[in-house]
């Protein structure tokens, strides 16, 4: 669930923090590497560059004033290499960050296990979301505020906008240039490269159409756990941990369990009626794990299998059940007939 919050807020707050898009998948193997991955240090720099050009606009200062443009040039010069440096100086800014500090200095971050870098990447959403960009992106519910001169020739004019960030152009200043405006939804060329399949193609309406800012729960179980749908996933989560369901038959399985017409009324509703928007993300996850694998059996296969067997045993089950039902009702009815006559 740390690693899930952590990648909802890269996620959704891609535009302002300048990131290419990437699936939750290629997050969870950048955490867990022994390695100081390409991915884990954009997240990081992107993530330091959003707070400190916020400090930066609200006058905040990191040393005494005679040595401020000594201490301040480590934040621009910021890059893969120094960047863990300058994560450190920022924690010896604020004694309220000891907590974090000491978990830096307790090891050659990032060189360290999940745990330590989850509780480091935490801490810089949440600052990050404390930032003048984060909030006003929360406040209009995502709504996007488009620049007023076209991103080729810097001009005023009749402009056309991107629908997922920012940019406009003339028509004329398109490679290829375009003759009548699109009838539907346009993309500029740099969002059309940045589509990533399992980001950019499993973002819901309700979030396409700016009215969801931060992500909801589905429901609640007997027990209490929330059950969220989230990374194509549906994931519960409770006080014993989190579980999660990846592909349909899991699915099937989880819709088995629960009661539809009791306890678990109104999340059995809620999963039913999105139910096709998550089978689709589902395959999808499916797909991207099979075009991963190689020659390699997939996790998913197996799980699938093992499935696939419980659910033939259950059916098989069901019907023989079903057959001694139908017999014994044949009976009683020839019995009750007997002594009718």
């Amino acid at each position: 669930m740390q690693a899930l919050g952590v990648y909802e807020v890269l996620r959704h707050f891609r535009n302002i923090l300048r990131l290419t898009p990437f699936v939750f998948e290629e997050f969870c193997a950048a955490l867990s590497s022994s390695d100081q991955t390409a991915l884990l240090s954009e997240v990081h720099i992107m993530l330091l560059k959003a707070i400190l050009r916020e400090e930066e606009a609200q006058g905040t200062m990191f040393a005494p004033l005679d040595m401020r443009d000594t201490v301040n040039i480590h934040f621009y010069l910021i890059d893969s290499m120094t960047w863990p440096a300058v994560l450190q100086m920022y924690l010896q800014s604020d004694p309220d960050y000891k907590d974090v500090l000491n978990v830096v200095k307790s090891c050659e971050y990032p060189f360290t296990g999940v745990e330590n870098r989850l509780i480091v990447l935490e801490f810089l959403c949440d600052n990050f979301l404390t930032t003048s960009p984060a909030r006003d992106d929360l406040i209009s519910e995502g709504m996007i505020y488009h620049d007023d001169h076209c991103r080729v020739c810097h001009k005023l004019g009749d402009l056309l906008c991107c629908e997922t960030c920012p940019a406009v152009y003339h028509l004329a200043c398109l490679d290829p240039p375009l003759q009548d405006v699109p009838s539907e939804d346009w993309i500029c060329v740099i969002c059309k490269s940045n589509q990533v399949p399992g980001v950019t193609d499993c973002i819901s309406e309700i979030e396409k159409n700016m009215l969801l800012s931060r992500q909801e729960y589905l429901g609640l179980d007997r027990c209490g756990r929330k059950y969220w749908f989230l990374c194509r996933r549906i994931v519960v989560e409770g006080d014993d941990g989190a579980y999660y369901y990846t592909t349909k038959l899991q699915l099937q399985e989880l819709l088995e369990v629960l009661d539809s017409s009791d306890l678990e009324y109104d999340l059995y509703r809620v999963i039913e009626d999105i139910k096709e928007e998550i089978t689709r993300q589902m395959d999808l996850t499916e797909k991207l794990t099979n075009s991963a694998k190689g020659n390699k059996k997939s996790y998913l296969e197996i799980e699938n299998a093992a499935l696939a067997k419980i659910q033939s045993e259950r059916a098989i089950q069901r019907a023989k059940e079903a057959e001694e039902r139908r017999r014994e009702a044949e009976r009683e009815a020839a019995m009750l007939g007997a002594n009718i006559e």
